[in-house]
């Protein structure tokens, strides 16, 4: 279902690849992150998601998305730590004809999300960051039918669930011992989907940092 290389919004880019390359940049300096450190942390995340599904009559179609969230992390190692997160996104309506149902559908204004991963850290105070995870997200989208003068949405709500593949690059900086800044770029594709999505997002994040979370 998934091409080698993703074709994003106009812009030939390889997720994955980006991240190796990054990778083999921030490995050549020194790793100084906080073993045994938690973190708190809350951002917002915007960007574009491009999705297909084997009923609709326009293949390809684009959204905006807003996603705001709030995770943690805890360090096991001086230069990486694990990650969790929960997330809630709200994408730009659209609508498609389904050839199953026999009607127009709105496609999904909203989404949740539930995420692992592990994330690289190499530096103290500015701290470039590399991650990869997975995701479980589920799809909301209100049912309703094209009438005279507009579009009736009906109370029915089809749900879906998808598995996310998830890379990215950030760059952080450490205000004091307690408070870190910073934001970065996230790529996301369907692993197991019963449609094909892949988003580009930039997010910016706060977080509160501490040895004893508890």
């Amino acid at each position: 279902m998934m091409a080698a290389n993703t074709n994003i919004f106009g812009i030939c880019v390889c997720p994955v690849g980006v991240v190796l390359l990054g990778s083999i940049m921030l490995m050549s300096t020194p790793s100084h992150a906080d073993e045994g450190e938690y973190s708190l942390y809350a951002y917002p995340s915007f960007g574009l998601a491009k999705f297909a599904h084997a009923s609709d009559d326009v293949r390809r179609l684009r959204s905006k998305v807003l996603e705001l969230g709030f995770g943690g992390t805890y360090a096991t190692h001086d230069w990486f730590a694990y990650e969790a997160r929960l997330s809630i996104a709200f994408l730009e309506s659209q609508f498609y004809n389904d050839k199953e149902l026999g009607f127009s559908i709105l496609r999904p204004p909203k989404r949740v999300g539930a995420d692992i991963g592990v994330r690289g850290r190499f530096g103290v105070v500015w701290i470039p960051t590399v991650y990869a995870g997975v995701g479980v997200h589920g799809y909301l989208s209100p049912v309703g039918q094209w009438q005279l003068g507009g579009f009736r949405t009906d109370s029915l709500l089809v749900i879906t669930a998808a598995v996310v593949g998830e890379v990215g690059l950030g760059f952080d900086h450490r205000i004091d011992a307690h408070w870190v800044v910073g934001g970065g770029v996230t790529f996301e594709w369907s692993l197991l989907a019963p449609s094909e999505y892949r988003s580009t997002m930039g997010f910016v994040h706060i977080a509160y940092y501490t040895y004893n979370l508890f």
